[in-house]
Formats: structure tokens, sequence, C-alpha cells
């Protein structure tokens, strides 16, 4: 039973709309069957890691050199997701945004965080079970904050374009276009920000477009 309800309980985790029902579920669990997941689903990184589907899901996907070794339980991370996606701050939402955005694209098959969302997915990005577009959306609400500083808006278009790119190749109906709209801006408005030089420097995808 308890094992079937935390089946229930991380289906539902995979929409944030959803967080307070999985939230309910999850604390009817006892805690002796609560157990944290590897990798940390807050940790940035410009350069993803070295994803192998073909072997998917027997290889762990964290980074060997994380500095954020912290893990969570999987009722500890919905309640974090759940306060950070309906923060009604009137400054720093879209920070609050942006680290849920984070947090599912590192949830994804492509991210190092999988596991927490692992219930029947598959490594075939064309199964559309991977949410791209959602996470695409919740970036852009991110951006609709004003309180955002350049390094951080810097950072929430790449997160962008990283989507835009997996439905890209992922959907006949994706256009290229949407991705190089990120990286445009990034270029124009963004060259000054430390993450701009970290992007050119770690993302070989994102070097040949500026040297395009």
């Amino acid at each position: 039973d308890y094992i079937l309800r935390e089946v229930e309980a991380t289906l539902l985790m995979r929409n944030p709309e959803n967080l307070p029902a999985a939230i309910d579920i999850l604390r009817s669990i006892p805690t002796e069957f609560q157990f944290p997941c590897s990798g940390n689903p807050f940790e940035f990184r410009v350069e993803e890691p070295n994803i192998h589907l073909d072997y998917f899901p027997y290889n762990d996907y964290s980074y060997l050199d994380s500095t954020l070794p912290e893990r969570y339980s999987k009722l500890e991370l919905a309640e974090k997701l759940n306060g950070l996606y309906n923060s009604k701050k009137t400054n720093g939402r879209g920070n609050d945004l942006f680290q849920v955005a984070l947090a599912y694209y590192n949830m994804s098959l492509s991210g190092s965080a999988w596991k927490y969302l692992s219930y029947f997915r598959y490594a075939d990005e064309k199964s559309g079970i991977l949410h791209w577009a959602m996470i695409d959306e919740i970036t852009r609400e991110a951006l609709e904050d004003n309180s955002l500083t350049d390094e951080e808006r810097a950072m929430v278009h790449y997160l962008g374009a990283r989507c835009q790119k997996k439905i890209f190749k992922s959907s006949d109906k994706a256009t290229f276009f949407n991705f190089r709209k990120d990286f445009n801006q990034l270029i124009s408005e963004y060259s000054h920000t430390e993450f701009y030089q970290s992007v050119v420097k770690e993302c070989a995808d994102f070097r040949l477009y500026v040297n395009k």
C-alpha cells in the first residue's frame, strides 16, 4: 500500500500544479518508508551530464564533482517545490520560478536528478513524457519578474533555450527559431555577464552559434 501511494505521489509531482495533492499522499507514508534520492535537483551546470539513454535506467547521471551533495526525500522536495512555485513574493518570484524550472529540468531524463520522478518513463525522447514545454513555460513566467538581475535573467534564458532545443529535437511541430531567440538575447543583452562568459567557455553549441 505504501509503495502504491508513493508511486501515485511521484506521478503527481511531475506537474507543479499537483504538488499539494502529492504532499498530502507523501505525508500519509511513514518516514521509515521515505528515502532520499540521489542527485540535487537545484544544481545548475552550463554543461549537461554525459547521458547515455541507451543505458537508462542502469546508470547514474550525477556530477562526480558536485558541490551540492544535498539530497531530499520526495516529501521534502515536494514541499520545497510547492513553496517556490506558489511563492507570493512581490520581488524575487522570478528566481523562485527559475529554481522550479531548473529542478524539473534536472529531474527529466536529461538531468542528474532523474530518479526523483523515475516511474513509468522511457528513454525515447519522442515519448512526450519529458514536459519540455511545461518547463519552458515556467521560465517565460520567471522572466516577467523585473527584479531579476542580469545574471539571473541570462541563466533563465539559457535554461529556456535548453528546453526549446529538446522540443525541436523531439517534435515535428517544433521550430528552430524559438531557441535561437533565447541565444540571440543572451548575445545582444547579456554578453556583459559572468554567466555569458561561462556559457561561451563551456557550451560548444552556444560557442558555435556565437561564432557562426
